[in-house]
């Protein structure tokens, strides 16, 4: 489930349309209300944060 979810997120991060989405909905719309959590688990299955995946402009 978690696998999951992390790959949603990613997915959505990858998005160039949801580009303006904040990390905090991002990590909402997977059901997390901490955005620490989120990042963390992000960071440990894919190596950078969120912000470095967007900011790489990796696709889905």
């Amino acid at each position: 489930m978690r696998d999951q979810r992390l790959e949603r997120a990613r997915r959505s991060l990858g998005d160039p349309r949801r580009r303006d989405f904040a990390m905090a909905a991002v990590a909402a719309q997977l059901g997390l209300t901490a955005t620490t959590t989120f990042t963390r688990a992000f960071c440990r299955a894919y190596g950078v944060t969120p912000a470095e995946f967007r900011s790489t402009g990796r696709t889905a």
